[in-house]
């Protein structure tokens, strides 16, 4: 009894220091209690404990474990027949998933919270629910949920403070900023009555947010003094509170100010990123792309071009870059592995690192940046000029003219296709009228300047786009006398620094053929006709999620593929796998043996992201369905230099604010160097002709762009340019391809990309890890190297 005594009063003491905001310090006081739970996890304190922990751990960032927790404590409540505790323990999840942005199961979270709530006769409860899905629910639906919360008692303050911050919300979304003051002053003396620091910080810093946004006079010491308070706040809180005053800087154009709030935002970022669990990461995403980009329009004003870029590296192509890294060190099954020959390119790309790239690489950069406004770009060039502007265009004209195009809408392959629209593409509007629009694009996106060298110039073209920009079929834009096709080695990446890991992961050694593989190519064709369902959210744990359904999908037979085929396999010396034979796990293994494996089949693009191609059923599995995506997950390292998606829409995918959500990720990230996709159908007899151009320059020893070049330019005037100006290159497509052996695991030390910190350095360099090549580093710590190059070992809070 004593014992249970003493642990009870250990759980109150850490939450007390939860209820007081302490978040980190009740961290440690509740993971200090779990030893106490071992053999008796049947009680009740025990449900408490994992309810408590769980949030404590979710308002400092360690979403995962504190969701594992909460379902815990929901469990064992549900099991003890403690409503009250399920009822808890649902709020708690809710806010999970709603720091994480599962709006569907937070939505299904809070649903139940409010039935468990109303179960035990307590309003309160289900009215502090109402309030907090109130707050990220549209302004319809949020005005409802507030009027169907309870109006609370005096002894409540609480809520009277939930409930009144949440109608100044609503009024400041309505454009009253006087009548959300007057609320959020009522909110303030809620706050000072808790006498809660928490939520009186909260309530003065919206208080002088809305000021700043409504144009009140506001000082700069009230500015200073918010973001002072602002440090004791969680990393979360104090993210969106840093943000919102540098957006408001920025409009009051006091930039001096706005980009010292902007750098305090991405380094607290970084920081906090560095003691995150895997999964747990992508939650910042979202915020760090957001960010810099705001950051670096604003720059992009003041003519600060080369800061501007540094910065909007930092928010772009982020997740593929962490991706490549870690896939590098989980293929090897933790095994010492290092990066071209243990060397890491750390995170941040700074202007000179790429100058050196453009200059060793004699390679231009173009870079595009969609904004709220418009379009910021970049230009590049090997000699080091970098220039940037603001283009004039809207973004709503440029995805109008973005829109046309993309002449065969999407709509054809897939649901429901039948054998006709299947195997004929649509027509496309006259080639004058596309012609048309693509120039005027290319007017609207690039200044005089920079086009004058574009047309004039030629060489190698590394293309930047942002979101639904990757649609763009590059090669096609340009004067209407010469498109860039014409003159430039074009390919596409989603950053400069994941363009920067395509090329170091391997060593680039002279073309000596398809033959210096084992097997040169493989060529995939001729899948049989199939009806299949999938799923709308793939590997959907929550019950309404899943729910939602499937999609039913009719991909019929596609006759000419088999001849394609066949023509790629004589053109390589490859092998030939047609029909039935042409399987998922065949496809598999042929990334893991061949030089170029060419796959011509359907193509999917997924609405909600999980694109795939469809092969043969498998004899085994009878899965047919090939989720690029799943490669990211094998231990085996994928050692082709090159895969072609020759399927329609295989370059088609989901704007994202870090980058691009498409087909090609997942081949890039377990090790292949770069993608040809396709953006619209192609007629057979124009593939046909394209690939045996293609494969044939290929092995002459040009590089993929060149031999993309050298093929438009040898079909130019025979083929129509907007069948087969469909096909770009992804990744890093400049340099004749490796051979096999040039893949094997370069000697170094294990670590994890973005977990090893330098004291001494700027960001941006190369670090020499040959002093720690016995190393090895653990998952769950990351390095701290020291200015005399000691390495220490820090674990993951």
């Amino acid at each position: 009894m004593e014992k249970r005594e003493r642990l009870r009063e250990m759980l109150s003491e850490a939450t007390e220091l939860y209820d007081a905001g302490l978040y980190d310090d009740a961290v440690a006081a509740f993971g200090g209690l779990a030893g106490a739970f071992d053999e008796d996890r049947g009680s009740i304190e025990y449900a408490h404990w994992c309810s408590n922990y769980g949030a404590a751990l979710a308002e400092t960032g360690k979403f995962k474990a504190a969701e594992l927790l909460t379902k815990e404590s929901i469990t064992r409540c549900k099991l003890l027949e403690d409503d009250r505790g399920v009822a808890v323990g649902y709020f708690n999840l809710g806010n999970i998933f709603r720091y994480m942005n599962y709006l569907i199961p937070m939505s299904d979270a809070y649903e139940a919270a409010i039935e468990y709530f109303r179960k035990v006769d307590d309003r309160e409860g289900e009215t502090i629910t109402r309030l907090t899905r109130a707050s990220i629910l549209p302004d319809s639906l949020r005005a409802d949920e507030l009027s169907n919360a309870a109006e609370p008692g005096r002894e409540s303050p609480g809520i009277h403070w939930s409930l009144l911050f949440q109608r100044a919300m609503l009024a400041l979304s309505g454009g009253d900023a006087d009548g959300a003051l007057e609320l959020l002053e009522q909110a303030r003396n809620y706050a000072k009555i808790m006498q809660d620091i928490t939520y009186l910080r909260e309530t003065e810093n919206k208080i002088l947010s809305v000021k700043m946004a409504a144009g009140y006079t506001v000082k700069s010491t009230e500015i200073d003094h918010a973001v002072d308070g602002l440090q004791v706040e969680n990393p979360d809180r104090r993210l969106r509170s840093l943000y919102e005053f540098a957006l408001h800087l920025r409009d009051r154009r006091d930039n001096a100010q706005a980009a010292t709030l902007f750098e305090s935002c991405l380094d607290l970022i970084d920081a906090t990123r560095s003691q995150l669990e895997y999964f747990e990461r992508f939650h910042y995403m979202e915020a760090v792309a957001d960010i810099s980009h705001a950051y670096s329009v604003m720059l992009i004003g003041e003519n600060r071009f080369e800061k501007a870029l540094e910065v909007s590296e930092r928010g772009q192509g982020r997740a593929l870059l962490d991706l490549m890294f870690r896939h590098q060190i989980r293929r090897h099954g933790g095994r010492k592995v290092g990066i071209s020959g243990g060397r890491v390119f750390l995170r941040n790309v700074t202007t000179e690192a790429i100058r050196s790239y453009c200059q060793d690489s004699d390679l231009h950069i173009l870079k595009i940046l969609a904004h709220r406004n418009g379009v910021v770009a970049w230009f590049v060039e090997p000699d080091g000029a970098i220039d940037g502007w603001d283009a004039g265009a809207g973004q709503e004209a440029i995805s109008e003219l973005i829109s046309i195009l993309h002449w065969n809408g999407n709509e054809q392959i897939g649901h429901e296709a039948t054998a006709e629209t299947a195997a004929t593409p649509l027509e496309p509007p006259p080639p004058e009228f596309l012609a048309a629009a693509a120039a005027k694009l290319y007017t609207a996106l690039l200044p005089e300047r920079v086009r004058s060298k574009l047309d004039t110039k030629s060489g190698r073209l590394l293309i930047i786009p942002h979101g639904g920009y990757f649609n763009i079929p590059w090669s096609l834009l340009g004067a209407p006398d010469g498109p860039l096709g014409e003159r430039w080695d074009i390919g596409v990446s989603a950053s400069i620094s994941v363009a920067l890991q395509l090329d170091r992961r391997r060593d680039v050694i002279p073309w000596r053929g398809l033959d210096g593989y084992a097997i040169p190519a493989v060529a995939f064709g001729g899948i049989p006709e199939q009806r299949i369902s999938v799923p709308l959210i793939r590997n959907a744990e929550n019950s309404a999620t899943a729910a939602i359904g499937e999609i039913p999908l009719q991909f019929q037979e596609l006759p000419a593929t088999v001849e394609e085929a066949d023509l790629v396999a004589r053109a390589t010396g490859g092998t030939l796998i047609i029909g039935r034979a042409a399987t998922p796990d065949a496809f598999l293994a042929a990334l893991h043996q061949a030089g170029v494996v060419h796959l011509a089949s359907h193509g999917y693009a997924h609405p909600l992201g999980e694109s795939f191609t469809v092969l043969a059923p498998s004899p085994t599995t009878g899965e047919s369905v090939f989720y690029p995506t799943d490669l990211v997950f094998t231990d085996k390292i994928v050692n082709s230099e090159l895969v072609v998606l020759a399927g329609c829409e295989t370059g088609i995918g989901l704007p994202h604010p870090d980058s691009y959500v498409a087909m090609p990720n997942g081949f890039l990230v377990a090790g292949v160097r770069c993608v040809l996709i396709s953006l619209w159908p192609v007629r057979d007899h124009v593939a046909a002709a394209w690939f045996e151009s293609f494969y044939r320059h290929l092995g002459d020893g040009r590089s993929p762009a060149s031999a993309l070049r050298a093929t438009n330019d040898e079909l130019a005037g025979v083929l129509d340019p907007w069948d087969y100006g469909a096909y770009e290159l992804v990744g890093s497509p400049f340099f004749p391809m490796a051979t096999g052996d040039s893949a094997e695991p370069c000697d170094g030390p294990a670590f994890c990309g973005g977990d090893v910190v330098v004291s001494d350095a700027r960001n941006n360099t190369d670090l020499d890890l040959s002093l720690y090549r016995n190393e090895i580093q653990k998952y769950n710590e990351w390095w701290l190297i020291g200015k005399f190059g000691k390495l220490e070992r820090m674990k993951h809070r």
